[in-house]
């Protein structure tokens, strides 16, 4: 980052298009492909992977680490979940098939929760270390797949939506607390992030622009969302994107998540309350 320079490249490191990457620490990163394949890389050891495991029959949806336990968790569009040391190369173990993709994921509740999104517009949650099935289902209504989310604190997190809306939830008790926005023309949340102390949240589509939008749009803190917007005679108090060019060539529209996947049911219900009942 400080020379700005490309310090090294490795050409054909799948056998299929990479789908999802995460940075662990300095030396070491994850990838995982369309073909459900997960490589765990050590930048020390280039260009050579330290591991290199099939782990699923359909795309690797996301990665996420805690470092705490030395783990990597991967989702995948065939339903199921990953688990991954990373410290001591290797895989550990994996959840049951679920009946729909599990498309993202987030650590919640200290540590002690794994919740995922789902292509049916669930969460469905596993409890740290019982990897076989999900201990509850969320129902969250938001009608499309959840496609990304983020935790803000330990009992809530950020999700975003195939339709294009991001909302934020609590849960442990469920419940949804506020809407954030919502992209134009409808355009997929491919991507959620955090600033470091977590006041904005950072959103991405395929319109080649970054949102940026207040992780509380009721404080009256200043953020660089209210910067961003100021002068703008036009922008809107349910509205706090603001969007910035990216200097690279348009993504291509990726393939619909899971939907009309052969073989797979809908979703089956776990026996778990409505997700707005108690509002």
């Amino acid at each position: 980052m400080e020379t700005q320079q490309l310090h090294w490249t490795v050409k054909h490191v799948h056998n299929s298009p990479v789908f999802s990457l995460v940075s662990i620490d300095e030396t070491l990163m994850a990838s995982g492909d369309d073909d459900g394949t997960v490589k765990l890389w050590d930048l020390r050891s280039r260009p050579k992977a330290v591991l290199s495991q099939s782990v699923s029959q359909d795309y690797i949806s996301d990665l996420i680490v805690d470092t705490d336990r030395n783990a990597l968790l991967a989702t995948s569009g065939d339903g199921t979940l990953s688990v991954f040391n990373f410290r001591r190369p290797a895989f550990k173990k994996q959840s049951d098939p679920n009946d729909c993709g599990l498309l993202c994921a987030a650590i919640v509740k200290g540590g002690t929760k794994v919740v995922c999104g789902t292509g049916d517009g669930s969460l469905h949650v596993y409890s740290w270390g019982e990897w076989g099935d999900i201990s509850d289902r969320v129902n969250v209504e938001v009608g499309s797949s959840i496609d990304a989310c983020v935790t803000m604190h330990g009992h809530s997190v950020c999700i975003g939506t195939e339709s294009g809306s991001i909302q934020m939830l609590q849960l442990f008790p469920h419940r949804h607390l506020f809407d954030l926005g919502c992209h134009q023309q409808g355009l997929a949340v491919e991507r959620l992030r955090l600033s470091p102390d977590k006041s904005l949240v950072f959103s991405s589509s395929h319109d080649e622009s970054i949102h940026i939008w207040k992780a509380n749009p009721f404080s009256d803190k200043p953020s660089m969302a209210d910067e961003s917007e100021a002068g703008s005679s036009d922008s809107s108090d349910a509205d706090f994107d603001q969007d910035f060019s990216i200097s690279q060539n348009r993504q291509q529209q990726k393939r619909k998540k899971f939907s009309g996947k052969k073989g797979l049911k809908k979703a089956k219900k776990l026996g778990s309350s409505n997700f707005f009942a108690d509002l």
